[in-house]
């Protein structure tokens, strides 16, 4: 697409373009999910009644096997969680465009890699 060689890094093309990862894709529309369906996802402030500095994250899921660890129910409280507080007070299209540019910018090539970056 944009003529590179083969051991050409495409990062700087990405963000040239805003262009996002499919990692990147895949953690945008596991977070817009959620923001959109808050609803679906119990917090810790409905499971722990006693006030906390962390109420308002979403309870992750326990699961026994590797394939239920994949799975968005289990995702994405994880992905959800590592979003910054101050987007998640924004209005939802808002959130997206701030978001989807956070995104473009640190070009994520996996999922564990935006779960471990200090954002």
């Amino acid at each position: 697409m944009f003529n590179l060689k083969s051991t050409d890094s495409c990062v700087p093309f990405f963000k040239k373009h805003k262009l996002l990862t499919l990692p990147s894709l895949y953690i945008f529309e596991i977070a817009t999910f959620v923001r959109m369906n808050q609803h679906l996802f119990p917090r810790l402030a409905d499971t722990f009644p006693r006030n906390r500095r962390d109420n308002s994250q979403l309870c992750s899921h326990s699961s026994k096997t590797a394939l239920m660890t994949k799975s968005v129910f289990c995702l994405a409280p994880k992905i959800y969680n590592k979003i910054p507080q101050s987007y998640k007070t924004l209005s939802v299209n808002l959130f997206k465009k701030k978001f989807r540019d956070l995104l473009t910018d640190k070009c994520y090539y996996s999922i564990s890699d935006f779960l471990s970056d200090n954002i």
